[in-house]
């Protein structure tokens, strides 16, 4: 099925947002024990020392390490078989500015220490909140209302659902599917609770594009690409919204 495409938008970056978090995944494939041998640690302190000025202990395979970008304030954590960068709202500029940078040291990673060319699947994950205050009536009945108030009738009216995971379950209340040329596209939505805060509810959108075409997953080319897979997200985003929430994302109303 086709990808979804809000027809005759281009990539912009909005005054308001109501962006949380990026994190963007590489999956180079679990390796055994013995892998992470003297001679990682060998590369990996190299790695470390050239790229971010430290070295470390890893517990690899079993413990992951995280490493800090305070830079970008972000931060990059190793695992058997992933590499993950997770970048918060408020230092995130724009894909190209504050991801491209992150998938750099990734991909530098999965080559200089895994000693690989290319990784298995390549993911971009990006949570989108809207936070709702004193609300004290039956949250349900208001989900209701608020849903056209944010989402678009294609959104609304979308047929392609996919089946929820167990932990998903009585947590979302949508979820849409699609997959096309090697790149699946999934969008969850929920309205839950927030933890220690009395009548307040947030309204999440969550969007995840996965792909393992050799056009997004070797090192050669990977950077480029992958603003194409950012692209696919912004559409579908844009494709999620009414034109009205969009304007007020413009600082319009």
């Amino acid at each position: 099925m086709s990808l979804p495409v809000k027809e005759g938008t281009s990539h912009r970056i909005y005054k308001n947002t109501t962006l949380q978090n990026v994190v963007v995944t590489l999956d180079y494939g679990s390796r055994p024990s013995s892998f992470y041998d003297e001679d990682y640690g060998k590369r990996l302190n190299k790695f470390t020392t050239d790229k971010f000025s430290l070295t470390l202990k890893h517990g690899l395979p079993d413990q992951p390490f995280r490493v800090n970008n305070a830079k970008l304030g972000s931060s990059f954590i190793f695992t058997n078989g992933l590499v993950i960068a997770i970048m918060p709202r408020d230092r995130y500029v724009s894909f190209e500015d504050t991801a491209l940078p992150m998938v750099r040291r990734m991909k530098e990673y999965v080559q200089e220490v895994i000693g690989d060319d290319r990784v298995l699947r390549v993911m971009i994950r990006k949570l989108n909140i809207w936070q709702v205050v004193d609300m004290k009536d039956e949250p349900d009945a208001y989900l209701n209302t608020l849903k056209p108030v944010v989402f678009s009738d294609a959104f609304l009216n979308a047929t392609n659902h996919a089946p929820y995971q167990k932990d998903e379950e009585g947590v979302l209340f949508e979820k849409l599917g699609w997959s096309e040329s090697g790149v699946s596209l999934t969008v969850r939505s929920a309205f839950v609770k927030v933890p220690n805060k009395e009548a307040v509810y947030n309204l999440v959108l969550d969007l995840e594009v996965i792909s393992g075409d050799e056009k997004f997953t070797k090192s050669d080319g990977m950077l480029r690409n992958m603003k194409d897979l950012n692209q696919y997200m912004f559409d579908a985003f844009l494709w999620c919204l009414n034109d009205d929430m969009i304007k007020q994302m413009e600082g319009e109303q």
